[in-house]
């Protein structure tokens, strides 16, 4: 189905948005895609005010392993023993990066990423890997930040 212009536009309000929405959406997609960059370049500079920054205060935060971590201090507490140790040497690329806004101030993100150079809890290396990240990020005051995370791995 192909809809011209002028008939989008009249869909628009139907649909609960605005033009003014649409330019904003632009806007906010980009802040979204930052934030998933964001996350990129601290875990790869192990900086975890960095990590720590982007996540709202009352985050909910699954994690690979399937721990519930409800809070940010509580979502940073382990992740930075974490990258002392078993992340120490890790690289993590974002390989695809989806957004799809629930509201203007609401969205739904799934970062496909890999990982390399992590070790297990022993110590001993891990092979490189796969997840997909399921992300809510929210508006705040014009600061876009991630209120719920689960992470998985991708069976390879």
């Amino acid at each position: 189905m192909h809809l011209s212009l002028r008939k989008l536009l009249l869909l628009l309000p139907v649909l609960g948005l605005t033009t003014q929405a649409l330019a904003q959406s632009a806007d906010d997609e980009r802040a979204v895609r930052d934030l998933a960059q964001q996350y990129e370049t601290g875990w790869n500079t192990h900086d975890m005010k960095l990590l720590g920054a982007m996540r709202a205060d009352d985050i909910d935060f699954v994690v690979v392993t399937g721990e519930h971590r409800k809070g940010r201090d509580a979502s940073m507490a382990k992740l930075g023993e974490q990258h002392r140790t078993q992340f120490r040497d890790s690289v993590w690329t974002n390989e695809k990066t989806s957004v799809q806004f629930l509201r203007p101030d609401v969205a739904l993100v799934h970062i496909e990423w890999a990982i390399k150079g992590d070790r297990n809890a022993d110590d001993t290396p891990r092979p490189p890997r796969k997840g997909i990240f399921t992300w809510i990020v929210v508006k705040d005051r014009a600061i876009w930040n991630l209120r719920a995370a689960h992470n998985t791995n991708k069976q390879q």
